[in-house]
């Protein structure tokens, strides 16, 4: 069992993770709990831009108030972070 492998990205491209506020559980795409035993969920969204994946966070927080959006660069770094209570903010939130 191991969460799908981190995917390869371009320079400018971004890609972005979900996750349940209240338990941590990473969700799908489809904002589904991710089973580790189904291979066609989709945990990672890429996005061509920061801005790309911001203008997506924003158009889903009113709908799924209570999903954290972790997004992350090229090298697998965190460099941006929204969570429903705090809103949005960079790494060190």
């Amino acid at each position: 069992m191991s969460i799908k492998k981190f995917p390869k990205l371009s320079k400018s491209q971004v890609v972005l993770a979900r996750a349940k506020n209240s338990t941590g559980h990473a969700l799908d795409s489809n904002f589904q709990i991710y089973s580790f035993n189904n291979q066609t969920q989709e945990i990672y969204t890429i996005f061509e831009s920061l801005n790309e994946a911001m203008s997506y966070i924003e158009s889903c927080k009113l709908n799924y108030p209570n999903v954290e959006f972790y997004v992350y660069d090229s090298s697998q770094k965190v460099i941006h972070t929204y969570f429903p209570a705090r809103g949005c903010g960079g790494p060190s939130r």
